[in-house]
């Protein structure tokens, strides 16, 4: 999902939603007329023994915010602000780990970013930063004048902007809440030894 493109063009918005769950979806199961996407990209080598491991996907949902815990790699969205300060530009990227996890002030999410043009291959970006969410969020989490927060049920807390609150600073990348981990579990009854995983065809 790195690198993905969610900015529609244009001229084809109306046409172009670009979820980004209906995307995992496809990817992990498969449909009435089609095997999953992750299954099709696993059968692209000819050798069923140089393909990876028969297994299905499956994908999780969590929450980023000032007091997340860190325990895998995780798919993120980024939004940055142009000079314009209309323009938002959305960016699909890797969070790699925490920088000073235990430090709540100065830990950092350290992100591969593929848009090279806005800040380079690696950003970091403070936990302490506030997220990027949309209209509805902010609205229902004002907490006083010009000050939006969200608390969360199980300890969670972030301050939020959206540029139509004219508190985004432009050419600076804010992460959405929400962030995906993928995980591959293997089919049962084909492990790393399983014939299944030999080419027939070859001694």
């Amino acid at each position: 999902m790195a690198g993905l493109n969610l900015n529609p063009n244009e001229n084809e918005k109306e046409f172009q939603t670009n979820e980004i769950e209906l995307l995992l979806e496809r990817v992990c199961k498969k449909t009435y007329l089609m095997e999953s996407g992750w299954q099709i990209i696993r059968e692209l080598d000819y050798s069923e023994k140089h393909r990876p491991k028969r297994s299905t996907c499956k994908f999780e949902n969590v929450l980023l915010n000032e007091n997340f815990n860190f325990t895998r790699p995780l798919t993120v969205t980024g939004a940055f602000l142009l000079p314009d300060l209309v323009t938002v530009f959305f960016h699909q990227m890797v969070l790699d780990r925490i920088d000073n996890p235990t430090d709540c002030f100065n830990a950092e999410y350290v992100i591969h970013n593929t848009s090279f043009d806005e800040g380079g291959p690696v950003l970091k970006i403070p936990k302490t930063r506030a997220y990027y969410v949309n209209e509805f969020m902010m609205q229902n989490n004002q907490t006083g004048p010009n000050e939006y927060k969200y608390y969360g049920q199980n300890g969670e807390f972030m301050w939020l902007v959206n540029e139509n609150y004219q508190n985004m600073q432009p050419n600076t990348w804010y992460l959405l809440p929400q962030a995906y981990s993928l995980t591959l579990v293997p089919e049962p009854g084909y492990d790393s030894d399983s014939s299944d995983l030999s080419d027939p065809s070859e001694p």
